[in-house]
């Protein structure tokens, strides 16, 4: 198989591709929930918010409403997708916790 890149992993004695080593990106190995908080706070710090998931999201001064509008959806949806994974894990504790 031809690769256009190859790696030498730590204890490796050949180059070889990232198939060949079983390698993969350290986004692939993140839980569900680890994945959702990155992708929350990676879109809050593209609009330059400093506070956590549910803070207030300032506008930009140069960004035009609907774009903001566009991209404030696009928070909450990621932040919606991380308090599902919170709600699911409290339950989680309930349950243990009542045993």
């Amino acid at each position: 198989m031809r690769a256009a890149k190859l790696y030498l992993p730590n204890g490796a004695f050949t180059f070889a591709s990232r198939q060949t080593y079983r390698l993969v990106y350290h986004s692939q190995r993140e839980a569900p929930h680890d994945r959702a908080l990155r992708r929350a706070f990676k879109l809050r710090g593209k609009l330059g918010a400093e506070g956590g998931i549910g803070d207030y999201v300032p506008k930009p001064k140069w960004m035009r409403w609907p774009t903001y509008d566009r991209k404030l959806e696009e928070i909450y949806a990621a932040e919606k997708v991380v308090d599902a994974h919170l709600l699911g894990f409290v339950q989680k504790l309930e349950c243990r916790s009542r045993r």
